[in-house]
């Protein structure tokens, strides 16, 4: 009978730790890493919301860049940290939805390390064309990619790249060969676009808005429009909805951490996401905060991973 009241006791104590523990955090600065270098998107993600989360956490909220491997070198450290929610990753969907399939070793293994906490913002690309080639809309553009099969070239930052695997779906699509050609980086990729060496990209929105007499964009990969380019239709004006597609990107953490805990943290992130001081510098960045409930995050990150893991696989896409 004493044992069965210790037992008893004993569950009763470990029920109430993790809310305790989650009511009690952060007793310390909160780290957001990020995979890149200051100043990209996980940067503005980090710093526009952490103003906030500062405010509401009473503890400071601090962006760390580790940049290396596509955001890798930053995942492994998140992964290996200690699960008590001081240390978050500011990633890309594509860590859970196509690492795997693009990498052939990984040191970390995100559905067992990592739990995704947010999704932070979604950003849809652009189907664009160097201006210097006819065509004129998209439907033009697709007549063209057909007649010259073979003879074109299509752009990106680096291989495995959203820009690069969105490609390669939308040419798979329509049945045509295209060459890609991979940039190290945005700023090559966007210097080559503009010089001819590739016709035409999926890319992120900045490169025709403000290259907007350099490029043509032809359409949004959205369900509606952005603000930003009114007068450009979405993929499903145009007829080809499959081509929907997002850079999209996510707050995790250490797998272990306390539910508790994660759950508090995917709240006051969500109200971060419609502070509208931080909703403010996202737009200003082009970037569109997305506070979802957990069932969204899941589904989101599993029809990513439907979606993009057969083109990778199809065209033995390798990161480098």
């Amino acid at each position: 009978m004493a044992s069965r009241v210790v037992a008893v006791v004993l569950a009763l104590a470990a029920s109430l730790a993790a809310p305790a523990a989650a009511q009690d955090w952060p007793t310390k600065p909160v780290r957001l890493i990020i995979g890149f270098a200051p100043g990209g998107s996980t940067d503005v993600i980090g710093r526009s919301i952490g103003e906030y989360l500062t405010r509401v956490w009473g503890q400071p909220v601090v962006v760390e860049s580790k940049p290396g491997a596509a955001s890798n070198v930053a995942a492994d450290h998140t992964a290996k940290s200690p699960p008590d929610g001081h240390t978050l990753l500011i990633g890309g969907v594509t860590i859970m939805a196509t690492f795997k399939a693009l990498y052939e070793k990984l040191p970390y293994d995100a559905d067992k390390d990592l739990v995704a906490v947010n999704l932070l913002t979604r950003t849809p690309m652009i189907v664009e064309t160097n201006a210097l080639i006819p065509p004129t809309d998209f439907k033009s553009f697709i007549d063209w990619l057909k007649k010259e099969s073979g003879k074109t070239n299509f752009g990106s930052p680096g291989i495995g790249t959203t820009p690069h695997v969105a490609g390669e779906f939308l040419r798979m699509r329509i049945g045509v060969e295209s060459t890609h050609i991979p940039y190290r980086g945005t700023t090559p990729f966007i210097d080559g676009f503009l010089k001819n060496e590739v016709q035409w990209s999926m890319d992120v929105p900045n490169t025709a808005i403000t290259q907007k007499d350099k490029v043509r964009a032809l359409a949004v990969t959205s369900r509606t429009r952005i603000p930003e380019l009114p007068n450009v239709p979405t993929v499903h004006e145009v007829g080809m909805p499959e081509l929907e597609s997002y850079f999209a990107f996510l707050l995790y953490a250490p797998s272990q951490t306390p539910r508790a805990l994660v759950e508090r943290i995917h709240r006051d992130v969500n109200a971060a996401l419609r502070d509208p001081v931080a909703v403010q510098r996202l737009n200003n960045a082009v970037l569109y905060p997305a506070p979802s409930t957990f069932e969204e995050i899941a589904a989101f990150i599993a029809a990513e991973k439907a979606k993009w893991v057969p083109v990778i696989q199809a065209n033995n896409i390798k990161a480098q």
